[in-house]
């Protein structure tokens, strides 16, 4: 066997285990970051999913929330190798679906992003899981790259960002700011 194939053969369990912590880890932070979003409120309508669940008492937010808060932190404590991580993981796993189902507005690219993650970190062998999370995070660097081969994207967003990011650095491009914007599809 060559290096390369026994490096994609052995994959350890322990760099399973630090893969489930991290995306609990930080799917805690960013939930933690955006709390008025996952509370029962009303300042902003909700908008459920499907209608069954405008029926849905608000105690329903509030159980998914610390059900979604427990699970993830238990994912945190016990990462991908442990009985208590997995179950927490999935039972995170379930909230969050219902907490999306009660409200669209908590789909954020983070949530959905555990969403696909957090199955195969907990049901899969540590060589699946690592496959399909190269895939995963492949693909979603792929998609956003061809979005943003879009002129609008090109010509205001995109502009304003490359300025932006180069002025950190004292680089000044100014009008030339839309005409290199194509640089960031390409480089992602």
């Amino acid at each position: 066997m060559s290096g390369t194939a026994d490096a994609h053969a052995a994959v350890k369990p322990a760099t399973l285990a630090v893969y489930a912590r991290l995306l609990c880890g930080f799917t805690l932070a960013l939930t933690c970051s955006t709390w008025r979003l996952w509370t029962a409120q009303t300042q902003f309508p909700q908008v459920p999913l499907f209608g069954l669940a405008l029926r849905w008492p608000t105690v329903f937010d509030t159980l998914g929330l610390l059900v979604w808060g427990l699970g993830l932190a238990c994912g945190v404590w016990g990462g991908a190798n442990t009985k208590l991580g997995r179950t927490g993981m999935l039972m995170a796993w379930v909230a969050l679906l219902s907490l999306i189902v009660s409200d669209q507005h908590r789909l954020q690219p983070w949530a959905y992003f555990y969403l696909l993650a957090a199955p195969p970190l907990t049901l899969l062998a540590a060589r699946q899981s690592t496959a399909w999370l190269r895939a995963l995070t492949a693909s979603l660097y792929f998609f956003s790259a061809i979005s943003k081969l879009d002129v609008r994207f090109l010509q205001t967003t995109g502009a304003l960002f490359l300025a932006t990011l180069l002025q950190r650095f004292g680089i000044h491009i100014g009008a030339d700011a839309a005409r290199l914007s194509w640089i960031l599809p390409v480089g992602e």
